[in-house]
């Protein structure tokens, strides 16, 4: 095991879901917070409709392990673009919803220590990340709130909307199946919408289970398809982005129980995520948990909090007040397959088979599919 330095962990690039976001408020009269993606722009200049669907896991990697399945997106791939770091849904959705990376806006994983709570927290949903019992409520929106790019947009005079797949944050009003988001979105842009954001949690969620090639992933990709396509039939003005926030890889779980040496160390247990994990540390344990981390488990390289701030590893921009208390010690990021299993999931034998949120491409890289050009 290497200790990363900040040159070894270079910031994202200036291809990513920042800069996408980025790109659609400038098209609609707001200053972005960051830069733009010039062939997305020009693109852009040329439609008065955005229509964005973003795919929960249907990064590239996966549409090119499913490509009959995937061959509508594959097609019409207009470029590649990087998700965030961590390539995971937490961080890299609220960036793209916000225009900002996950250190501006707190926002860095699925989970994070809370020092309310003295124990990490799950974001979403405000639980424990050690047995899933309710810690609060909207806990995240309420110390670290975001502004969405739809608030942004409205502002500036133009109408956008946020779609979100029924349940999804509570929600009550979003479609509950690919198909019904069709006449939906639809309806927006015929009663005057401008820009339109429908999420789906899908593949993700049968990526987890059933791993990159499970047939239930293939399954859920073509009824993806269908929808959009209908979608783009119907609605012919509308410029149509198809999108993913990351994807994933198969992955063989570590269950740090098994380290009992490593845990010793802990004054908390580990979050963030499986493969890009928070250690905070007992005082006076950092010389023998980075001994024990190097015999144990070489797999994960470590970045101190300082190297981690320094080298912009979650983003650029000013740091939100909270994000330096969010991060560990040290983060371990897995440079195999490895994926350090959460203590909810052990508990329910939950076993994953595909993971997400360490540093290789096949996590990060991001298919951006246009339609009607």
């Amino acid at each position: 095991m290497k200790e990363m330095t900040p040159r070894e962990v270079s910031a994202l690039p200036s291809n990513n879901l920042v800069n996408l976001s980025s790109s659609i408020l400038h098209r609609f009269g707001v200053t972005p917070f960051h830069k733009t993606i010039p062939e997305i722009d020009a693109l852009f200049a040329r439609h008065d409709k955005i229509a964005v669907f973003l795919f929960d896991g249907m990064g590239e990697w996966i549409l090119n392990n499913h490509p009959k399945a995937g061959k509508l997106f594959l097609d019409n791939r207009f470029t590649l673009i990087s998700s965030t770091n961590p390539a995971t849904t937490v961080a890299a959705t609220t960036a793209f919803l916000t225009g900002k990376y996950p250190i501006e806006t707190g926002w860095l994983g699925w989970s994070l220590p809370l020092r309310e709570y003295n124990e990490p927290m799950i974001c979403f949903t405000s639980a424990s990340f050690l047995d899933g019992r309710p810690l609060g409520d909207r806990v995240m929106d309420r110390i670290c709130p975001t502004e969405k790019i739809d608030s942004l947009i409205n502002k500036a005079g133009h109408r956008a909307e946020l779609l979100l797949q029924y349940g999804v944050g509570g929600n009550t009003n979003g479609p509950k199946t690919y198909k019904e988001s069709v006449p939906m979105a639809s309806r927006f842009f015929k009663e005057g919408g401008e820009f339109l954001y429908i999420y789906f949690n899908t593949p993700d969620g049968y990526i987890h289970h059933h791993g990159v090639k499970g047939k239930e992933v293939d399954d859920c990709i073509s009824s993806e398809a269908e929808a959009v396509e209908a979608f783009v039939r119907e609605n012919p003005d509308v410029l149509t982005l198809v999108i993913a926030d990351h994807g994933l890889i198969d992955i063989h779980e570590v269950d740090l129980n098994d380290y009992p040496e490593i845990m010793d160390c802990m004054r908390m247990p580990f979050s963030l995520e499986g493969r890009t994990c928070n250690f905070l540390l007992k005082e006076g344990r950092e010389g023998e948990f980075l001994r024990l981390m190097k015999e144990k488990l070489p797999q994960f390289r470590l970045m101190s909090r300082e190297e981690a701030l320094k080298s912009h590893y979650f983003g650029e921009g000013t740091p939100h007040p909270r994000s330096a208390s969010f991060l560990g010690d040290y983060i371990a990021i897995a440079e195999d397959d490895s994926l350090i299993v959460d203590p909810v999931n052990v508990r329910t034998n939950a076993p994953m088979k595909a993971h997400h949120a360490g540093p290789s491409a096949r996590e990060k890289n991001i298919v951006v599919a246009a339609f009607n050009k």
